[in-house]
């Protein structure tokens, strides 16, 4: 049915104007996609023609939870006040996103961008450390790559979207979620070419209130504390490698950390008696940057390895034992001791998807 199995759940916080402008554009350009709108204000005049009212200064994260709740369409597409839905370029970028899905059941999620800025990647999480993110460096090879998270522009499997967590309100709930979708092992994909730009209202009174900005600004109180603090990390590091949230004191870097695969796809990690790990047969290598991408032809996967996980598979020829692997990887990093068993982890999550036998 294509787009009539979207619901577009729009978040909406003090700002009339945006809203109206935002739900102009869906009914103009998208009258086949269902639209919700949870809006926690606290001006009620003309609210009735939402979907959803809710007490004031609810959060974001209890009006996501809400209008996913609502839906009753295969797909649930997030949504802001601020996006320009009016647009040929948006008509077709929702089009790409159910195909995708439509065409892969296995996927959960499929993101693009927001004024085509990159915000797609791989998370690292190292509990009681740090949480890391890895940009994507797409190839151009394929029509979409697997990660662990994108900018909030996405369309999902209405079935299999975790709750967010309402704590909360703003900031800390778009890593978390995302995090809590990897490990709860959901699929998540970035496609190219689909992206949405924003409506430029400005802040007139009518179209946004003055209070809007001091509400925004409270992220860091709010919510990427308690995100913090449920995940146990000490430092969040931005795509930069920037620290972007530090709780105090501050993590020093791990530098002898073997990071292993970043990939949506990686399970699960068991152990295995494989000692001489080799490549699988029929996967294909492409170096994408300073990672590589595994293309598993037989599971028609892409796995994207970071550095060091992609040096350890070329090192998986069955000759080498895992020790030896480990040897080379200490010569390679001019590391004091082999790591032997952040190799070994490595190579069972390698094994677990399938590109090492």
């Amino acid at each position: 049915m294509g787009l009539a199995d979207i619901t577009i759940g729009i978040t909406s916080f003090l700002r009339p104007g945006y809203v109206q402008a935002c739900l102009d554009g869906i009914f103009n350009n998208l009258p086949e996609c269902k639209v919700i709108v949870a809006d926690d204000s606290d001006d009620i005049a003309g609210r009735e023609k939402f979907g959803i009212l809710m007490p004031f200064d609810s959060g974001l994260s209890a009006k996501r939870n809400a209008l996913v709740q609502a839906t009753r369409t295969k797909y649930w597409l997030s949504g802001h006040d601020d996006f320009d839905f009016s647009t040929p370029e948006a008509r077709e970028g929702l089009k790409t996103l159910v195909e995708v899905l439509d065409g892969n059941p296995n996927i959960d999620v499929a993101g693009g961008r927001v004024h085509n800025k990159p915000y797609e990647g791989f998370l690292e999480y190292v509990e009681g450390a740090y949480i890391r993110e890895y940009p994507l460096r797409p190839d151009g090879l394929w029509p979409f790559y697997p990660v662990d998270l994108t900018v909030n522009y996405f369309l999902a499997r209405t079935d299999r979207i975790v709750p967010w967590d309402e704590r909360m309100k703003i900031g800390g709930e778009h890593g978390d979620w995302f995090l809590e979708m990897k490990l709860q092992g959901r699929k998540t994909v970035w496609i190219p070419n689909v992206s949405i730009t924003t409506l430029q209202l400005g802040d007139a009174p009518e179209v946004q209130d003055p209070r809007y900005g001091q509400y925004r600004q409270r992220a860091v109180d709010l919510g990427h504390r308690i995100f913090m603090e449920k995940r146990n990390i000490k430092q969040y590091i931005g795509f930069g490698g920037d620290s972007k949230l530090t709780h105090q004191p501050a993590l020093a870097p791990i530098d002898r950390r073997v990071p292993g695969v970043i990939s949506s796809w990686t399970p699960m990690i068991k152990q295995t008696a494989v000692d001489h790990p080799r490549k699988a047969d029929g996967i294909e290598i492409h170096a994408v940057g300073d990672e590589c991408a595994v293309y598993d032809s037989a599971a028609e996967r892409i796995h994207y390895l970071n550095p060091t996980a992609a040096l350890i598979l070329e090192f998986c020829d069955g000759n080498r034992s895992r020790a030896e692997i480990a040897a080379l990887v200490q010569e390679a990093y001019g590391l004091p001791d082999a790591p032997l068993d952040e190799v070994s982890r490595c190579l069972n999550s390698l094994e677990e998807i399938g590109i090492v036998r």
